[in-house]
């Protein structure tokens, strides 16, 4: 008897288990396709050719380390909807993982511009050259959890004048600025 109610809980938990992995795979597919969609929409409505590699870090990390008197953490909590900061940092972890569409910007013929060329010893000039209307930088976003708004960073690289996330809401297909 004992070793079959055993078994059944292994069963539960193992059940248990891969339906949050499932969940787990699910959001970061669902993140990854969302960020990529806001992305491609956030740069049709941008007059680049050039576009900076996006960042590894979250765009609250990024942000908290170029700004630190700005409180991002309180912005998104409250554009997004957000109970409070552990509701942000589950958010924010989903985009961890993501991996940038490419496909998108070689048909537009926009050169995506790895940050390793524009510092220290391998700083390339050509590439300035190669993007005379500029070099957009843009983060990745952080989505509400219905994917219905986001918050996200997107400027012109290396100018002095600071900018703000902006936000976006998701309307009738399409991602459109608040």
């Amino acid at each position: 008897m004992f070793r079959l109610i055993s078994t059944f809980g292994c069963l539960i938990v193992f059940t248990l288990f891969l339906s949050c992995k499932k969940e787990t795979l699910d959001s970061k597919l669902n993140y990854n396709q969302k960020a990529n969609e806001l992305i491609q929409q956030v740069i049709l409505g941008d007059p680049c050719e050039c576009i900076l590699e996006i960042p590894e870090e979250s765009l609250i990390k990024t942000y908290l380390a170029d700004n630190p008197n700005y409180d991002i953490q309180k912005k998104a909590i409250e554009e997004l909807h957000l109970r409070n900061k552990t509701e942000l940092d589950s958010l924010e972890n989903l985009s961890l993982n993501f991996i940038l569409d490419t496909s998108f910007f070689k048909k537009r013929n926009i050169k995506v511009i790895e940050r390793k060329f524009l510092t220290g010893r391998t700083k390339d000039t050509t590439v300035f050259k190669k993007c005379r209307i500029g070099i957009t930088s843009i983060s990745k976003p952080i989505f509400d959890k219905n994917y219905t708004t986001a918050l996200i960073y997107n400027s012109f690289a290396f100018t002095c004048v600071g900018t703000y996330p902006e936000v976006y809401i998701y309307e009738k297909g399409k991602w459109k600025r608040k």
